[in-house]
């Protein structure tokens, strides 16, 4: 279980497998559950935040664990620091002891960017929008009190983490990665995403030419891309990529 957490809010976001009704047989009195219709992942997120009443939340998504110090190392981060937002690496690994066994023998870069995958630890921490929020980064109230999660990203939601981030960083909050901790995949989930792997790429394309278009100007500025279409079609040719290899 993870240490220094006071609630959990978990949102039921449409499911018909039973989950509600098992968590509501957990004698774990910091539980709250939601239950609504399907409606994505960023109204699910805005509907636990909303419930949800600690001075930090930590979003997580039901494909990923963390290891229970997880909390205890953002929160001593952002303390450290004075960051809003703190998150790190995220490895495709199902098994504890061999993302443990990984994340010792991890590549590590300066600066990841957009495009760094997300189980590549940076040096130190670093200050950098690009985090995979979902796995579990840890955020002040305040931030989630100024910027929402986008609803315009649809089905997969596709790049909302990072949306919400470079939307956070806009307004002048502060977002680090750290190597000191890291997240792992549960299992092999579809994200929510119950149809098929071509249907599961369009919608891809669709949220990533979304985020490209809201963020060309400050994602130009850092470097990170190309002219719009030129960045749209690169990321149909990495994905393709992945998809063959």
């Amino acid at each position: 279980a993870l240490r220094g957490v006071a609630e959990v809010v978990i949102v039921v976001d449409g499911s018909t497998d039973g989950t509600a009704e098992w968590l509501r047989t957990q004698a774990d009195s910091r539980l709250t559950v939601c239950e609504q219709d399907r409606s994505g992942s960023p109204a699910a997120r805005q509907r636990g935040i909303a419930v949800s009443s600690g001075d930090w939340v930590l979003l997580a998504d039901d494909d990923c664990l963390q290891a229970p110090d997880h909390v205890e190392i953002l929160r001593a981060e952002a303390e450290r620091t004075g960051a809003d937002i703190v998150g790190a690496p995220w490895l495709h690994v199902v098994d504890p002891r061999a993302a443990a066994d990984y994340a010792r023998g991890a590549p590590r870069i300066e600066r990841p960017g957009l495009h760094t995958l997300p189980y590549v630890f940076p040096r130190a921490t670093v200050r950098t929008p690009f985090l995979i929020a979902g796995g579990g980064i840890l955020v002040r109230r305040r931030v989630l009190e100024a910027i929402r999660f986008d609803p315009g990203y649809r089905v997969n939601a596709w790049r909302e983490e990072t949306d919400f981030v470079l939307q956070a960083n806009a307004a002048g909050f502060t977002s680090l990665l750290t190597p000191a901790t890291y997240m792992h995949q549960a299992g092999d989930f579809g994200g929510g995403h119950e149809r098929s792997r071509l249907s599961y790429e369009w919608w891809t394309a669709v949220n990533n030419w979304r985020f490209l278009r809201r963020h060309a100007a400050e994602l130009r500025r850092r470097r990170e891309i190309r002219p719009v279409v030129l960045e749209q079609l690169a990321t149909w040719r990495r994905r393709k990529r992945q998809l063959l290899t």
